[in-house]
């Protein structure tokens, strides 16, 4: 065989190699513009990946997965089968999943963050939201037996029931001390209801305030109860400012100086936009990339520069402007972002890569 043929043929084995490798579930660098990234097979696309501190956990089709948000290297992993969408929440040394176990049965499996051991679990209706307060886990349920629709907290160290609460409906957020959604707020303490309003029902809360005081979202607002965007004081239902608006809104982030809300693409012309936080005066707005809706929308503010994700889309914007920013290139569509340890998650496929902040790059 002549020369050139030997290096063609070592090149074709390379190939085939590198195409019938599995991919290592390890990190390692990642070019000039990522700090580390982490191969992770069957990482679940429609499950976000959750921070808390220096962790990142992530929901796999067979474990949960625990990376170091600041090198990637695993932690742990805790074997569990999820055949479909999981949800995942954490709080202090707790990270809670729900994920079906049957056609209107979810699991809750509350973890060990440091890790990874199980330490309680209950089996409940649908679980569509997850979320956390100091000390308990909060579950929004629906469908389940003889209740229907419900918020139920349980404490986070040993599962026991605190209380349980009329649903809220499916953007109810933690605003300080309260529950808020719809058209009332509840105690986290006990349960009880703290408020009912009258100047608006239908709430849908997209944003909190960095303070827990304000709550940003779509509302339907008095006298007319037409749609509108809408800022409460989450101490008793107060509407802080109204501004006319889209009922569909797919995410929102508040830095207390503005609030930035990306609207769905079933809005039509999806957008996204920032007013001021305290007048809700408009101050810029921009077209929104997705199309459709399938690996859910997000943002925040890192490093001085807001980072928004639309569906199978992310980008950086100057947060005064809304100008763009430099983003780093996936090798795939960016089917989810958030931040931790001062860095930018990106995931795209199986792939998780991290950049710094204060760059996006």
């Amino acid at each position: 065989m002549s020369a050139r043929g030997t290096v063609r043929l070592a090149l074709l084995l390379l190939l085939v190699a590198a195409l019938t490798t599995p991919a290592a579930a390890a990190a390692g660098p990642a070019g000039p513009t990522a700090v580390w990234r982490v191969d992770l097979p069957y990482a679940d696309a429609r499950s976000p990946i959750v921070a808390a501190g220096d962790a990142l956990f992530v929901a796999c089709r067979d474990a949960v997965v625990a990376l170091d948000a600041r090198t990637g290297a695993e932690r742990w992993r805790h074997p569990v089968t999820v055949p479909w969408t999981a949800r995942l929440a954490a709080e202090g040394r707790h990270v809670a999943l729900a994920y079906s176990v049957a056609s209107r049965s979810h699991e809750v499996r509350v973890l060990d963050a440091r890790t990874g051991a199980a330490q309680w679990s209950r089996r409940l209706g649908i679980v569509p939201v997850l979320l956390t307060a100091p000390g308990m886990i909060i579950v929004d349920v629906d469908k389940e037996a003889p209740m229907g629709e419900t918020h139920r907290a349980f404490r986070s160290t040993d599962g026991t029931p605190l209380w349980t609460a009329e649903d809220l409906g499916h953007h109810a957020r933690v605003v300080g001390r309260r529950l808020v959604g719809d058209d009332r707020a509840i105690e986290l303490a006990t349960g009880a209801v703290a408020w009912t309003a009258t100047a608006f029902r239908d709430l849908k809360v997209f944003a909190v305030s960095p303070d827990g005081r304000r709550a940003t979202g779509t509302a339907r607002v008095a006298p007319d109860f037409a749609d509108a965007v809408v800022r409460v004081d989450g101490a008793n239902g107060t509407v802080r400012w109204r501004s006319a608006g889209r009922a569909e809104l797919a995410a929102g982030h508040d830095d207390g100086r503005r609030v930035y809300l990306a609207s769905s693409p079933r809005a039509g012309s999806p957008r996204v936009t920032a007013q001021d936080a305290g007048t809700g005066a408009p101050l810029w707005s921009r077209p929104g990339r997705a199309y459709q809706d399938l690996f859910g929308f997000g943002m925040f503010t890192a490093g001085g520069r807001l980072h928004v994700h639309e569906d199978l889309f992310c980008h950086t914007a100057d947060p005064a402007t809304g100008a763009e920013r430099p983003t780093p290139v996936l090798d795939g569509g960016c089917e989810d972002a958030l931040t931790a340890a001062d860095l930018v998650i990106y995931r795209d496929a199986d792939r998780i890569t991290a950049h710094p902040a204060a760059t996006g790059r």
